[in-house]
């Protein structure tokens, strides 16, 4: 009979001890997400050598990771740029880029007949100091996995709150 007595009694002292430890929040880490413009602005050419599509393939060459997951505007203010887009716009599907990441527009340019415009964004986070075992206050719990978490993202600016897609309606 005395079991149960110092059963309920043992759980109402762990429970009791337990229940006042101090819980910490966790915090995550400081994010800063800056959006990078990657452009290049060319001007068609007549002659048989296309000197401009091929600086535009070189463009895509150096960009290629970025190229596959981020959206690509192709912007033109002639015939012949409105031409050397189109086939800009084959090239880049012959690539692998998806159909709805390339986005067409006529536009009057500063320079050239055509250009092309990627937008990349890049995350900065604070450093993570970390925690050992002779620690006596309480630290930042998470930080390193949402600091992994942050610089892992494909598309960082949808982590955001409120994300700044202007661009992606032409808007740059």
């Amino acid at each position: 009979m005395k079991s149960p007595r110092i059963w309920a009694l043992f759980t109402v002292l762990v429970a009791g001890i337990t229940a006042c430890t101090p819980a910490y929040q966790t915090e995550g880490v400081g994010v800063s997400v800056t959006p990078v413009t990657y452009k290049l602005s060319l001007t068609a050419q007549s002659s048989t050598g296309d000197a401009s599509f091929d600086e535009f393939i070189r463009f895509v060459s150096h960009h290629q990771s970025l190229i596959l997951t981020q959206p690509i505007h192709l912007s033109y203010s002639s015939k012949a740029g409105a031409k050397k887009t189109v086939k800009a716009r084959n090239y880049l599907l012959a690539q692998g880029v998806d159909k709805k990441n390339i986005h067409e527009k006529a536009m009057p340019l500063r320079e050239g007949d055509w250009q092309v415009a990627l937008y990349s964004y890049h995350v900065q986070t604070e450093t993570c100091e970390p925690v050992t075992i002779a620690d006596t206050h309480p630290k930042k719990s998470g930080c390193v996995l949402t600091h992994n978490q942050w610089l892992s993202k494909v598309h960082p600016e949808k982590g955001l709150s409120i994300p700044d897609i202007s661009h992606e309606q032409g808007n740059y």
